[in-house]
């Protein structure tokens, strides 16, 4: 190919993405990727890249962010995001953001963490030498090991061994400290959540630019606080039971003021943490400073507990809302890619597709709002 030709269609390709930039800041939001860039069913581009597989790789990553946000931020569909991560690492097997954010991006976007692995899996086989291809895998099969026994049926043995594995391959190829903290931290597994509020953290750094993967880790910073500060109390009203032969009537009986950090307290719980954790990195007791944070952190904000003095449970509303989420959003997944691919068409109603599926109450007592026109699902306070 002459320099005269490589030229122009380095012009074309310029003056395309400046269009195509334009298109997407003015494009509805129930667009979706697929309506702007095409995707060929075999997913082999390089033969007609013409020597700029990079520059279309980088292409494809920006539009994937853009999806990526509209996926999180409008609910708006981005069923191809994993043969969209799978071109970009095609095109530019050694784009290591692509692989070790775009399995992260497949997870949330497909609610089911295999997928992302997979695409770990195939830079470990296209760039083996490369210690971050490993590590990326390892890390992922743990952080992900409760899900893929969830959704996958992969024990959390079998997820721990890989990433064990994983970890070691990086080392070997001679990963730096980050890769030989995360197989000490992998050795001594019961540390191993220490290692994972490290890690989100730097993600945190990663996408200040980017405010739905912020919220995102804001939000599992939230529950690995919440969950702290529910296993504080369950041990409080274990004692006074044992104690006093009976559960306690209230919480404010106790002398702690433990309370349920809520979404608008996370930016500034994130900033405070971030200091502290800095600092435990050189005495190693970084989980110390989360327990200790979790119990005597105090933002005005912050909501009681709730509890019910019948049966000692305790549980907080941004638990509770977060479950009201996920099941609204389980629900969506059962008539956009389930019922629709199977019967061509939207169920005539919610009793429809209980046919199929086992639809479950929604908590905080609201109730289902569904359209059977356009498939919307939604939620309102029971009558």
């Amino acid at each position: 190919m002459t320099t005269g030709i490589k030229a122009v269609l380095l012009v074309m390709t310029f003056l395309c993405i400046g269009w195509l930039g334009h298109k997407l800041d003015n494009m509805r939001t129930e667009e979706n990727f697929e309506a702007l860039v095409y995707i060929p069913k075999n997913k082999e581009l390089r033969s007609f890249a013409f020597g700029f597989e990079n520059e279309y790789a980088d292409f494809l990553w920006v539009f994937s962010l853009q999806s990526v946000n509209r996926n999180i931020i409008h609910e708006v569909p981005f069923d191809s995001v994993s043969d969209v991560f799978d071109m970009i690492t095609s095109l530019d097997p050694r784009f290591k953001t692509a692989y070790s954010m775009g399995s992260f991006f497949i997870s949330e976007c497909k609610d089911s963490p295999l997928e992302g692995i997979q695409l770990l899996e195939k830079g470990t086989r296209l760039v083996p030498e490369e210690p971050w291809s490993w590590y990326a895998l390892g890390y992922a099969y743990w952080m992900e090991r409760v899900n893929l026994e969830k959704h996958n049926g992969i024990s959390l043995e079998e997820s721990t061994n890989k990433a064990f594995f994983a970890a070691q391959k990086a080392v070997d190829a001679g990963g730096d400290e980050f890769a030989q903290v995360f197989l000490r931290f992998l050795t001594l597994k019961d540390r191993a959540i220490e290692f994972d509020i490290l890690v989100w953290f730097g993600r945190y750094s990663q996408f200040q630019k980017s405010d739905a993967m912020k919220k995102l880790i804001e939000e599992k910073i939230q529950t690995y606080l919440i969950d702290i500060q529910l296993e504080f109390w369950k041990s409080q009203i274990a004692h006074f039971e044992n104690s006093f032969g009976e559960l306690p009537t209230s919480l404010e009986l106790f002398p702690y003021e433990v309370k349920e950090p809520q979404d608008e307290t996370m930016p500034q719980i994130m900033k405070e943490l971030s200091v502290l954790l800095k600092e435990a990195l050189t005495n190693g007791n970084i989980r110390n400073v989360l327990v200790d944070y979790a119990l005597n952190q105090k933002h005005p904000e912050n909501k009681n507990y709730l509890y019910n003095p019948g049966t000692g449970e305790v549980d907080g509303l941004v638990r509770q809302k977060v479950l009201l989420d996920d099941t609204i959003r389980k629900v969506k997944t059962w008539i956009h890619k389930f019922f629709l691919r199977r019967h061509l068409r939207l169920p005539k109603s919610l009793e429809e597709l209980g046919k199929e599926f086992t639809i479950p109450e929604l908590p905080l007592k609201k109730k289902y709002v569904y359209d059977p026109e356009t498939g919307k699902l939604s939620y309102t306070p029971k009558d």
